[in-house]
């Protein structure tokens, strides 16, 4: 960069925003002292007017007119100044439209974007920057990462969902979902216009009997349903997911097209998963059954489900079916909570106190090393992985069915029962630290920061402060709205000083849905 004390050697000395407003410049590389105190950009010291945009639609100049007795197609000559004629008219004020360029074409031209470069851009966005960070975080081989290599041949409906996507992604990078900002307005204004003809495309597929009950269609509305969550700041997931699964009933039941479509079974078997957590952070009585029972549920896990095939979810198959066993336990079949804990009749509860106890006992005796030796490689991952699960799952096994009645709460709670909850809160804070400082673990923890921030309702401030942290990063690091969900429900919780257990930080009546 040329200093300024070497600006003297320049033929002209002055600025063009100086010599436009008639100053003495003092000739400052890069920019002038009088344009810098003044916050006007600089134009420099070139030796050609510099340009500049005009608003739409505003001129400042125009083309003169031919002279319509002109006789000569001779150049004029540029050896000596014209003389004014009386008819001519006076010349124009230079210093009042200097570096002015009539661009009345521009906007025209601005009109004319392809629509096409939208899906282009989001295409090469999604390659080049979600696709490699979920293939380098990846613990195994999976459907669900794989790079988009054409859309001449996918559904209308589900190129614009994938537009929205790579969109809705950046615009949380950027923004945090702040569409406000004048930098993602843009970006904000393209997610809408493509989430909306994603919606026409879907409504014209199922206002045709030919196609209503066609695969594309069935895919179409489950990624748009998909997206919908993973981009709304305000999900209501109950709907999305009763109204897929009202079109799934017209072929049949859901364990049947997961059963006989293998073309439908990955992303049938992600909507299960996403459905046994979304259980966990739903009341008892608002829990979503997509099998008849719970044995059917349990064998959909057994044959199809692995802990390295979906991203967002490493948990062990064991403590997953345990998960599902303690969402059973607090449902009770539909019963109300509140019914089971003023019954006189003690059987019943008695009953379900020892299901609890076994399947308190079985998740504490689940092996990590065991299961993470099990594991042909990343064995120092599977092993955090499982010590993560195994407490978090203990301990929301303790705080969710002492929330519903089955298990006795505190003062009155049995002391063995307090301890252990102390013990796998203890466990579950210190791992929490190295897991999230481990980019593979990062990523599928956000459960685990559930659980251990319903329990910092009673940790204090300073926990609470870094669960809120960790979730703030995983929103905008991943591009996900969930994560900032999770914080605000779990803030509004901490205000309230935990009142309710674990059923009274979840009070909309549709629940929460955060893994995806």
């Amino acid at each position: 960069m040329e200093p300024a004390a070497n600006s003297s050697t320049r033929t002209n000395q002055h600025c063009w925003e100086c010599r436009r407003r008639r100053l003495i410049c003092d000739g400052g590389v890069p920019v002038c002292t009088k344009c810098r105190t003044a916050g006007i950009v600089c134009p420099g010291y070139a030796d050609k007017k510099p340009l500049t945009w005009l608003a739409p639609g505003r001129v400042v100049s125009r083309n003169r007119k031919p002279k319509a007795a002109a006789t000569s197609t001779s150049l004029p000559s540029t050896t000596g100044r014209k003389k004014k004629t009386k008819d001519e008219p006076p010349a124009q004020d230079t210093s009042k439209s200097l570096y002015k360029l009539d661009l009345r074409v521009v906007p025209k031209v601005l009109d004319l974007r392809p629509k096409a470069w939208d899906i282009i851009e989001a295409a090469a966005y999604y390659n080049s920057y979600i696709y490699p960070d979920l293939k380098a975080h990846a613990l195994g081989s999976s459907l669900f990462i794989q790079p988009v290599q054409t859309v001449t041949q996918i559904p209308l409906s589900v190129v614009h969902t994938l537009v929205s996507v790579a969109l809705s992604h950046r615009i949380i990078q950027v923004s945090e979902g702040d569409t406000s900002l004048e930098l993602v307005q843009p970006m904000s204004t393209s997610l809408y216009r493509h989430r909306g003809m994603a919606m026409r495309s879907i409504q014209e597929l199922l206002g045709n009997e030919k196609t209503r009950r066609d695969i594309p269609t069935l895919v179409s509305v489950y990624l748009f349903m998909i997206a919908v969550l993973q981009q709304s700041f305000t999900p209501h997931w109950r709907v999305h997911v009763n109204g897929f699964i009202s079109l799934l009933n017209l072929n049949g039941s859901f364990l049947t097209m997961v059963n006989e479509s293998w073309l439908l079974r990955p992303s049938l078997m992600g909507l299960l998963i996403t459905g046994i957590f979304a259980n966990t952070t739903t009341r008892p009585d608002r829990q979503l059954h997509l099998t008849d029972t719970t044995a059917e549920t349990l064998n959909l896990i057994q044959e199809h489900y692995t802990e390295s095939f979906y991203p967002p979810v490493a948990c062990p198959p064991a403590l997953l079916n345990e998960i599902i066993l303690i969402n059973q336990l607090r449902s009770c079949d539909g019963e109300p909570s509140e019914s089971r804990s003023s019954s006189t009749d003690p059987a019943p509860q008695l009953q379900l106190q020892l299901r609890a106890a076994e399947t308190l006992s079985r998740i504490e005796s689940f092996d990590p090393d065991g299961w993470a030796a099990s594991h042909e490689t990343l064995q120092e991952t599977w092993l955090l992985i499982a010590k993560l699960h195994r407490a978090a799952t203990a301990l929301f096994c303790i705080l969710s069915l002492q929330s519903c009645g089955i298990l006795q709460r505190e003062p009155s709670g049995a002391p063995e029962l307090e301890l252990a909850r102390a013990k796998h809160a203890r466990e579950l804070f210190s791992l929490l630290e190295e897991g999230f400082s481990t980019p593979m673990v990062k990523r599928r923890m956000t459960w685990a920061l559930v659980v251990a921030g319903v329990e910092a309702a009673r940790a204090g401030k300073g926990v609470q402060k870094y669960i809120g942290g960790c979730l703030h990063e995983i929103c905008r690091s991943q591009g996900l709205a969930a994560t900032m969900v999770v914080k605000r429900v779990l803030e509004r919780f901490w205000s309230k000083g935990g009142e309710g257990g674990w059923d009274g930080c979840w009070e909309g009546d549709e629940g929460y849905a955060f893994i995806l």
